[in-house]
């Protein structure tokens, strides 16, 4: 077998959290340990046995789904100061999971941030509507100038 691609992580990362939209975890506040909620564990490893992939993309989605996890408020708080106007429970599932993967591959997995920009529009352009990219584009755009993280 070939070596992991890291946008096959990304992409089962994106998969599981839309289905988790449906069947929610609960994100709750004593959830605040180094370690994920034992149920969202348990649907990573229910989605598991439902997709097939290697365990090193299975790795790489346990990372970015606890990272998630770990640092939602976070990330969230971020995306809705970008939205004027506009709540994040109107973005679509699938606009919000890759806006909330590529700020937690950024911000907690050290992910160059260009690289993770372009992820995120190239998810977008494969499973989101025509203007998510540049929607997507702008508001990770709009972040990362805020926090200093822009480069170029």
């Amino acid at each position: 077998m070939g070596k992991m691609r890291p946008r096959d992580g990304r992409e089962m990362s994106l998969k599981f959290l839309f289905a988790s939209e449906f069947k929610k975890f609960e994100l709750s506040d004593e959830a605040e340990e180094a370690t994920a909620a034992p149920e969202l564990l348990e649907q990573l490893n229910a989605f598991k046995t439902a997709f097939k992939a290697s365990p090193e993309v299975w790795n790489f989605v346990r990372t970015i789904v606890t990272t998630l996890v770990e640092n939602h408020e976070n990330i969230d708080s971020l995306l809705q100061n970008q939205l004027q106007n506009w709540k994040l429970d109107r973005l679509s599932y699938t606009d919000k999971n890759i806006l909330r993967v590529a700020l937690c591959e950024i911000l907690y997995l050290d992910l160059n941030p260009k690289i993770a920009i372009n992820e995120a529009i190239e998810l977008s352009k494969i499973y989101s509507n025509a203007d998510s990219a540049s929607f997507i584009n702008g508001i990770l755009d709009s972040i990362l100038e805020e926090k200093g993280l822009k480069h170029g």
